[in-house]
């Protein structure tokens, strides 16, 4: 079962940042990091909880995970997410 995911106002303007400094530089490689972006958006809506605890989770007292995805190059990249479920969870 697919849930609903929201992602924040502040990672949606850090991912189109980092997409438009990729395109910047080259137009593929800034397409192939959001499609790995969007793969890893896949995952989380699918099974939130299959992903580790962040790093600064213990420290934040919430429950914080982090997706790791990789583009084409092979770069690994992470992003850090909340779930709960009362709300959809939260990506960036």
């Amino acid at each position: 079962m697919s849930r609903s995911l929201h992602i924040a106002r502040r990672a949606t303007a850090d991912v189109e940042e980092i997409f438009n400094w990729l395109a910047v530089r080259a137009v593929s490689g800034a397409v192939s990091w959001y499609f790995a972006f969007d793969r890893a958006a896949d995952k989380v809506r699918e099974k939130p909880e299959q992903f580790a605890l962040a790093p600064e989770s213990q420290k934040l007292g919430r429950d914080l995970r982090q997706a790791l995805f990789k583009t084409l190059a092979g770069g690994a990249i992470a992003s850090s997410f909340s779930s709960t479920k009362k709300r959809s969870p939260s990506f960036g």
